[in-house]
């Protein structure tokens, strides 16, 4: 079974959680209007930096366009007002979206580049030249602003940058499309060879790891994880934080 970054961050959180999900499978998965909204968005996005390959720029009416019919076919939405909510939301995040686009030079290397190591599998949104310094981009919607503390510490771009070969002159940053409003931020970071040093070496812990596991074995729980959002919990599969 090859590992995700979804994967390695639910081990980080809780192997139990890991075990429950990905081994025993007890979770069946649903669609989310949330995860959907956020693949809308990156949709519409790959699909106007592809335009942008060839010189050609999709408009702020044609990525909503897109955005709704990947709403619409994914069918999370049914109802028509939902619909228009998400589609006014979906306008004024790529108005900003553009806005930044449209002022900088971007050249485009990669989209949704798929990269396999060994055993481990890790889609990259985005791997562009803007204003010619290249960077390793992984778009977010978000219903509030990041900070850059996020863009420097969080290890998802540390992994693409892994996944990427490290090469020297690239930077990582986070586009983060705010939901409802015209606010875009492009945060951009760094990530020296000893972050993604550190952040393999717990990878390799994690393969180490699941490998001893059967499906009757079973890793222990994580004192202190967020039992109470966690699905597992709410189904009944785990007594959470009153066992620890």
């Amino acid at each position: 079974m090859a590992l995700s970054w979804s994967q390695f961050n639910m081990w980080r959180d809780c192997p139990y959680k890991w075990y429950g999900f990905y081994r025993l499978k007890l979770v069946p998965r649903v669609k989310n209007i949330h995860f959907s909204v956020g693949s809308a968005t990156h949709d519409a996005i790959q699909k106007a930096l592809s335009a942008w390959q060839y010189k050609s720029r999709l408009t702020v009416a044609e990525m909503v366009g897109v955005f709704s019919k990947y709403l619409q076919d994914d069918g999370v939405v049914s109802d028509p007002d939902t619909l228009q909510y998400w589609t006014l939301s979906a306008q004024n995040m790529f108005q900003g979206w553009m806005g930044w686009a449209s002022t900088h030079e971007i050249e485009v290397e990669a989209l949704e580049k798929k990269v396999v190591t060994t055993n481990f599998l890790g889609y990259i949104d985005c791997i562009a030249r803007v204003d010619s310094q290249r960077y390793i981009i992984d778009w977010k919607t978000s219903s509030s602003a990041y900070d850059q503390k996020r863009a420097d510490t969080d290890d998802q771009v540390t992994v693409y940058r892994w996944l990427d070969g490290c090469t020297p002159d690239t930077k990582v940053a986070y586009g983060v499309l705010i939901k409802g409003t015209s606010r875009f931020q492009f945060l951009e970071s760094e990530r020296t060879d000893e972050d993604v040093s550190k952040l393999t070496s717990e990878i390799r812990g994690m393969e180490d790891t699941i490998t001893t596991y059967g499906v009757d074995d079973m890793p222990e729980k994580q004192p202190g994880s967020p039992c109470k959002w966690c699905e597992l919990y709410s189904m009944g599969h785990c007594e959470g934080e009153d066992d620890f």
